[in-house]
């Protein structure tokens, strides 16, 4: 940060994103700052302050859960909507982030601006068929969260556009879904493995099923196969065998150069059975 020169401290989301793409200046965008920062380059000389925005609240409108990018990890972990949804999962996953003073400072959408393996809502909100609302230079788009990741997406979220909420649909609401990471403990931030996964149950049925890994890669990566072989069918023992089989299958394909990245797997495999195992049971 030794050549910073301007500080700017928006009150509205066009003001934020105009002094971003002002090409006067290196600008870079900062909510919560509890990793970028850590590496903020010498290269910036204006950092955009965009605490003050009104982006905090988590509410339903036309039967969806909106949240604004700028609530906190705890606020979310507190938040009545959240606990609701979904088995409650966002709530329960915001409370395995780090410590209480990150959970204080840190935001949603600071957490999958920017894809790092041990960030814990990347992986969740694409299990939860997410979408993100983008505003840029010219205007707002609303994107699904795994567009977000794609290495063709059009905006570089902090320099020329800001997320500024996360759209969860109406159908995620009473489906069962989990968020897991193996890790030294439930608070460090640093795991080994992490999984989301969701689904909806109809007649006993599994249906839209979201297998979703993370922490063996910087982006999460959906695992197709295993969500094709429990589609549509009930979930008996056989069943759960042949997706566990898939699931590893996926990884195996995908070559994963993460160290140890067999035990990884082994654990992510762990996670992927007790989840589909425990709705299973449910379900007797």
């Amino acid at each position: 940060m030794k050549n910073l020169k301007y500080y700017c401290a928006p009150k509205t989301i066009e003001d934020a994103v105009k002094l971003l793409c002002d090409k006067k200046c290196k600008s870079i965008a900062v909510a919560g700052g509890t990793l970028i920062a850590k590496s903020l380059g010498d290269w910036v000389d204006k950092y955009v302050d965009i605490r003050y925005l009104p982006l905090k609240y988590i509410k339903v409108s036309g039967g969806e859960l909106i949240i604004g990018a700028l609530c906190a990890f705890d606020e979310i972990d507190n938040n009545p909507l959240a606990k609701k949804w979904a088995s409650g999962v966002l709530s329960k996953a915001a409370a395995k982030c780090s410590s209480q003073l990150i959970r204080n400072m840190a935001t949603i959408g600071g957490n999958i601006a920017k894809p790092h393996s041990f960030n814990i809502f990347p992986a969740l909100l694409f299990a939860l068929d997410a979408k993100v609302k983008v505003a840029f230079l010219k205007g707002v788009k609303t994107y699904q969260v795994e567009e977000i990741y794609n290495k063709n997406f059009p905006h570089k979220f902090g320099f020329d556009s800001i997320i500024t909420e996360i759209i969860i649909p109406s159908y995620i609401k009473n489906c069962a879904a989990s968020y897991e990471k193996f890790s030294k403990t439930q608070s460090c931030w640093e795991s080994y493995a992490s999984c989301a996964f969701s689904l909806s149950l109809k007649k006993g049925k599994a249906e839209k099923p979201r297998i979703i890994v993370g922490a063996l890669s910087p982006k999460p990566i959906r695992l197709e196969a295993a969500e094709g072989i429990i589609s549509n069918k009930q979930l008996s023992p056989k069943i759960i065998e042949e997706a566990m089989e898939a699931f590893i299958g996926n990884l195996d394909i995908l070559k994963l150069s993460a160290i140890n990245i067999s035990f990884k797997k082994e654990i992510a495999g762990a996670m992927f059975k007790r989840f589909l195992t425990g709705i299973s049971e449910r379900n007797i």
